[in-house]
């Protein structure tokens, strides 16, 4: 028996259990992430945007706060954590429907500057009248975007990097000592 038929065992071996664990490892991570979002975004937020040839798309989105409630995130994208918008002021409950529903009408075209509106029966028609106190909102809203457009960066790449150093560090000092176990010990010199 040479040194590589005990290397190829014990690779083979690593790797079975890598081949279990690592899918089991990533079901745990996606149904926490699943939950996680089920409980923070539990509002349902109808947005307005404006288009560049002046028409209106309605989008639905959901919404929460985070931060210990200091902002109010809509997320617009399922799958991309970095499309979101994140409004520094909570919706007023006086304009909330039945449905726990906040309407907003984005100022601008491509922008993220929202106005909260009112739903308001009229006869046999909904209108949607903007709420006056958007107006100063939109305004903090606009400054905010502004300062933060320059600073914008995702740390995800640097957590992903540093987690991947952290496994592999843990998986050559398992097979390490795993290693020395086997062969009876470091040899004196």
């Amino acid at each position: 028996m040479s040194l590589m038929d005990g290397a190829s065992g014990f690779i083979s071996n690593i790797g079975a259990i890598l081949l279990v664990l690592l899918p089991l490892i990533f079901i745990i991570v996606i149904a926490y992430l699943v939950y996680r979002d089920k409980s923070i975004y539990t509002w349902k937020v109808r947005l307005y945007q404006i288009r560049d040839n002046g028409t209106v798309k309605e989008k639905n989105y959901k919404a929460g706060f985070i931060q210990g409630g200091k902002l109010f995130r809509i997320k617009t994208s399922k799958f991309n954590p970095q499309k979101k918008i994140d409004l520094n002021r909570s919706p007023d409950p006086k304009y909330v429907d039945e449905e726990n529903r906040v309407y907003y009408k984005q100022i601008g075209v491509g922008s993220h500057n929202l106005m909260q509106l009112e739903r308001v029966f009229d006869d046999s028609k909904v209108k949607f009248s903007p709420i006056t106190t958007n107006q100063y909102y939109g305004a903090v809203q606009a400054i905010k975007d502004a300062k933060n457009a320059v600073t914008k960066k995702s740390n995800v790449a640097q957590i992903a990097l540093i987690a991947g150093f952290v496994i592999m560090a843990i998986s050559f000092i398992i097979a390490f000592i795993m290693l020395v176990d086997k062969f009876g010990g470091i040899p004196a010199t």
